[in-house]
């Protein structure tokens, strides 16, 4: 990858089209409205609903909520918006972004083709996320990158997916997704409960999992330990009649969803952060988690393994087993300098993913793109 310089007197439209206002987004996209050589509008197709306030917020760039019809699965959504060709109209871009490809995307894409205006996918998707896609999907992705400008991909892994399909690097740059890292830096630390989940109760996170590796340490360690389970969804009512089945060996406590202003403190009371997902694109937890202090023992699945989760320097990367998970879990329980030393680490590592760097990623692919055309 390469960083290109442009003319700082030029200013480009840009819009881009994405799903929804989200709290690891809307910081690098006010950096991105900030810069002077760009004039940026971004179109939603839905109202936020991680935080309902960022769809009111105060951004210095344009926002335009898309209408149509929106539906949302369990790891997708679709969204079609047969008016998507006059909202483009009224933006007149110079580079499009798009995020995927729902219907609307795509019209858009077709929009830009047709009035010449250069085109820059965006993925947060990585080759394992993307190894159910039908033949037909994969025709879909080749015949749009063969006729893009700049690709950009929030983690390594989405980067491979485009060299995948014959792009080279050099037309290839990297947007991450980033938390507020001093926030959680900045909480004191109570470390008061040995295992954190956060994330949807839903069977792809695997929350029962994480339950039955944190009773199999108990037996490990021969005490009880303490579990914190932050989120909601349909396996609920199992997961705390499983808790009632090991609360001799493991003390857990059931939080909802807390606020983004919440969080610190939750992970701050934790000492070690369990994120056993079978399929994650990234799951910013695990940015959370290393900004908290916290060694993180996650699945190969996901997405932050390998690039943010280090295999045996901030935290494990291991095959879905409970009993593998359990006696991991149990050695740095038991080892309080091997739990500092991956501590500090997982502090050290997030420190290379923040909003400014997203956002120069953004820069740096809109100006690829309208500078250097497509690619070979």
């Amino acid at each position: 990858m390469k960083t290109v310089t442009r003319d700082p007197v030029r200013r480009a439209r840009v819009t881009l089209l994405t799903n929804t206002p989200v709290p690891y987004r809307v910081p690098a996209l006010s950096l991105l409205g900030q810069d002077p050589c760009i004039d940026l509008t971004v179109m939603y197709c839905t109202g936020a609903y991680i935080d309902a306030n960022l769809s009111q917020a105060d951004v210095p760039y344009r926002v335009e909520f898309l209408k149509g019809r929106y539906w949302n699965f369990d790891k997708r959504f679709i969204h079609l918006d047969t008016g998507i060709w006059r909202a483009l109209r009224r933006a007149q871009p110079q580079v499009l972004i798009t995020t995927g490809f729902v219907p609307t995307y795509l019209m858009a894409f077709a929009w830009a083709r047709r009035h010449g205006v250069v085109h820059v996918p965006m993925t947060d998707g990585t080759r394992r996320s993307e190894q159910g896609l039908s033949v037909f999907h994969r025709l879909v992705r080749r015949w749009v990158f063969a006729r893009s400008d700049a690709f950009l991909g929030t983690s390594e892994g989405s980067l491979d997916i485009y060299r995948s399909y014959g792009i080279a690097d050099a037309h290839v740059f990297k947007s991450a997704l980033c938390i507020d890292n001093a926030r959680f830096l900045a909480q004191p630390r109570t470390r008061q409960v040995d295992f954190l989940f956060s994330g949807r109760f839903v069977a792809h996170k695997n929350p029962l999992f994480a339950m039955n590796v944190a009773r199999r340490c108990a037996e490990m360690l021969g005490r009880k330990v303490s579990l914190r389970m932050l989120g909601r969804g349909a396996l609920e009512p199992e997961l705390r009649q499983a808790a009632q089945s090991m609360r001799a060996l493991v003390d857990v406590s059931f939080d909802g969803y807390l606020a983004q202003s919440d969080l610190p403190a939750a992970y701050a009371d934790a000492r070690l952060f369990l994120f056993p997902s079978d399929w994650e694109p990234w799951g910013l937890v695990a940015n959370e988690a290393c900004a908290s202090g916290l060694p993180v023992l996650i699945g190969p699945e996901g997405g932050a393994a390998g690039e943010l989760v280090v295999e045996g320097d901030n935290g494990r990367v291991l095959p879905l087993d409970i009993e593998t998970w359990a006696a991991a879990a149990a050695v740095l329980l038991r080892d309080p300098q091997a739990w500092a030393s991956m501590s500090e680490r997982s502090e050290r590592r997030v420190q290379a993913f923040t909003f400014e760097r997203s956002a120069q990623g953004m820069r740096d692919a809109i100006a690829h793109a309208l500078g250097e055309g497509r690619p070979a």
